[in-house]
C-alpha cells in the first residue's frame, strides 16, 4: 500500500495546530515535526509517495561528492567571479555550516542559536556588501536573482544549525560527508535508501525509477511554468491595455500573483539540475554494482532534493501557501523564532513575532537591491500574511478535530465552511501582500513588470 512520508520525517511545512508543546528551553525536539503538516514537499505539485524507500543510515561515497560539485559548479564559478576574494570566506561559511550543525547537534539550543545567528549574519553581511559595491551597476533583476539564489542556499544550510539533532535526523544527515553533499545543494536535501530484498531483485530499480519519474514530472511542471511566464510576460501586455489593471486594483493584484507564481520557479532550476546530476550518479553506480549484489549488500544512499518553491497559486490556505513558498527560508525562520517563542502553544505570540522579524530582515534586502529600505511596505506585506496565518492556526484549535482511521493513522477533520473561510482569508491576504509588495516595497506596477 502506498504510504506518504510522515511529517516527523520532513521539514518543509508551515504552522499547524498540535497538542504537543515546546520542550523546555524552547528548542525543537525529535517530535517537533508534529507541530507542522507536510504538503507538496518533494515536487512542484504533489508530494512523493514512497513504497519501499525509507530513511536509514547508509553511506555516501566521494563519487556522489564529485557529482554534487559538478552540479553546483556554475553557481560557484559565477559567485567567485563576481565576489572575487570575498567569495572565499563566504563559501567557507556556507560549506562548513553543515559540519558545524553535525558537531553542535547535541548542544544546548541557545548555543546552536547563537552560532547559527553569527554564521547567518556574516554571510548576509558579505553578500549585502557585494550587492552594494560589485553589483552596483547591475540591473535590479540580476541583483534579485543572485540574492534570492544565495539566500535559499544559506537558509537550507543554516536551518540545520538551529534545528540540531531533530532537523538532521529528518533529512538523515548522519555523517560529515553527507553534510558536505547537502551543503553543496542550494536547497534542502534528504538521503534515502531503498530496502533491498534478495527475493525481490527489482525493488532497487523500482525505487530509482520513482525518483526518475518524479524528476520527469517536475520537468514537465517547470516547462509549463516557463511557458506560462512567457505568455504572461510577452502576451498579456498586448491583450490587456495598461489602463485596465491600473484602474482596477483587484485585477492588478491577481495579475501580480500569477506573475510571481510563475516567476519564482526560476529558483527551482538549479535545484532541478542538481537532482538530475544525483540521479545520473546513482544510475551509473547502480549499473557498475548490479552484477555483484548479494543478500548482504546494503544499497547506496540516494539524494532526494526538496524543491524550494511549489505551486503557490493553487494554495487553498495560508498554511498550504507557506508549505510551498521558499521552503528553506521558512524552515530557518521557524527554528530561529517560532519554536523558541513557544510554537503552536503560543501561536498568538510566536507567529506575529516570527513575521515581524521576517519583515525586518527584508529591510537590508530592499536597500541593497532597490536603494530604499521600504520599512512600511515590508511591515504591511508580512503583517497581513502574519494575521492570516495566526487566524488560521488559532481557528484550527476550535473548529478542527482528530480521529483515527482503520489503520490507526490520525486524520484531521474540519467542516467545509471552515475550509472556505481559510481559502478566502488566504487568497485575500496573498493578493493584498502581492499588490503592496510591488507598489509599496518596489515602487512599481504590474505594467512595469511586464
Amino acid at each position: 500500500m502506498t504510504e506518504e512520508v510522515p511529517a516527523s520525517v520532513l521539514d518543509s511545512a508551515v504552522v499547524h495546530h498540535s497538542s504537543s508543546s515546546t520542550p523546555t528551553g524552547g528548542g525543537p525536539s525529535s517530535n517537533i515535526g508534529a507541530d507542522f503538516t507536510v504538503s507538496n514537499i518533494d515536487g512542484l505539485i504533489e508530494p512523493l509517495h514512497v513504497n519501499s524507500i525509507e530513511l536509514m543510515s547508509a553511506p555516501v561515497d566521494y563519487y556522489t561528492l564529485i557529482s554534487a560539485l559538478l552540479a553546483i559548479s556554475p553557481s560557484i564559478i559565477y559567485t567567485c567571479f563576481k565576489m572575487s576574494f570575498a567569495a572565499l570566506p563566504y563559501f567557507l561559511l556556507l560549506l562548513l555550516s553543515l559540519p558545524a550543525a553535525i558537531r553542535l547537534q547535541g548542544m544546548n539550543s541557545w548555543i546552536r542559536w547563537l552560532v547559527g545567528f553569527i554564521v547567518v549574519a556574516f554571510m548576509s553581511g558579505i553578500k549585502t556588501a557585494m550587492l552594494m559595491t560589485v553589483f552596483q551597476n547591475e540591473s535590479i533583476l540580476i541583483k534579485g536573482l543572485f540574492y534570492a539564489h544565495t539566500a535559499l542556499w544559506e537558509c537550507s544550510n543554516c536551518s540545520l544549525i538551529f534545528g540540531g539533532r531533530a532537523a538532521l535526523e529528518k533529512f538523515n544527515i548522519d555523517s560529515y560527508l553527507k553534510g558536505i553533499v547537502a551543503a553543496l545543494c542550494p536547497s534542502q536535501v534528504r538521503f534515502v535508501s531503498p530496502n533491498y530484498d534478495a527475493s525481490n531483485s527489482t525493488l532497487h530499480c523500482h525505487d530509482s525509477n520513482t525518483l526518475w519519474n518524479k524528476w520527469k514530472q517536475n520537468s514537465m511542471h517547470l516547462s509549463f511554468y516557463a511557458a506560462a511566464f512567457m505568455v504572461i510576460r510577452f502576451g498579456l501586455k498586448d491583450i490587456v491595455p495598461d489602463e485596465i489593471p491600473a484602474r482596477y486594483a483587484i485585477l492588478e493584484a491577481e495579475g501580480i500573483v500569477i506573475y510571481v507564481a510563475t516567476f519564482v520557479n526560476i529558483w527551482n532550476v538549479p535545484v532541478h539540475l542538481y537532482q538530475l546530476m544525483m540521479l545520473v550518479c546513482n544510475h551509473c553506480r547502480s549499473d557498475s554494482t548490479s552484477l555483484s549484489v548479494t543478500s548482504t549488500t546494503v544499497s547506496q544512499v540516494q539524494v532526494q532534493v526538496i524543491y524550494p518553491y511549489g505551486a503557490i497559486y493553487f494554495s487553498k490556505s495560508s498554511r498550504e501557501f507557506w508549505s510551498r513558498w521558499s521552503r528553506p527560508a521558512s524552515s530557518m525562520i521557524r527554528y530561529m523564532f517560532y519554536y523558541p517563542v513557544g510554537g503552536s502553544a503560543r501561536a498568538w505570540l510566536s507567529i506575529p513575532i516570527m513575521f515581524l522579524l521576517n519583515a525586518s530582515s527584508h529591510y537590508t534586502v530592499s536597500e541593497s537591491i532597490m536603494g530604499d529600505r521600504s520599512e512600511n511596505g515590508w511591515n504591511a506585506v508580512f503583517g497581513m500574511l502574519g494575521i492570516a496565518v495566526t487566524f488560521e492556526v488559532l481557528g484550527n484549535k476550535f473548529v478542527t478535530w482528530r480521529s483515527v482511521d482503520e489503520e490507526g493513522a490520525r486524520i484531521e477533520n474540519e467542516p467545509k465552511w471552515w475550509k472556505w473561510i481559510k481559502f478566502i482569508v488566504a487568497a485575500t491576504s496573498l493578493r493584498f501582500a502581492a499588490y503592496w509588495l510591488v507598489h509599496g516595497c518596489f515602487d512599481s506596477t504590474l505594467a512595469d513588470l511586464l
